[in-house]
């Protein structure tokens, strides 16, 4: 995940993205089904992503960069 960008979940999208701050990048981290919002645990990089059509949260481990 970048440094300075925005963790945005996109329901009707079906994923999870990044934006840079300049607003000038967006990266699909996560394809998944109706991403409801998102929690993010820096210290061990893991992405909790509740699916709201699925009633159950997914957990994703990110890549550092």
């Amino acid at each position: 995940m970048p440094r300075k960008a925005w963790l945005v979940a996109d329901f009707p999208g079906n994923k999870v993205s990044t934006i840079t701050a300049d607003g000038k990048t967006v990266r699909t981290l996560i394809e998944t089904t109706s991403p409801a919002d998102i929690g993010l645990d820096r210290k061990r990089l893991l992405l909790y992503v509740p699916l709201f059509t699925e009633n159950r949260v997914e957990v994703n481990r990110l890549k550092e960069e």
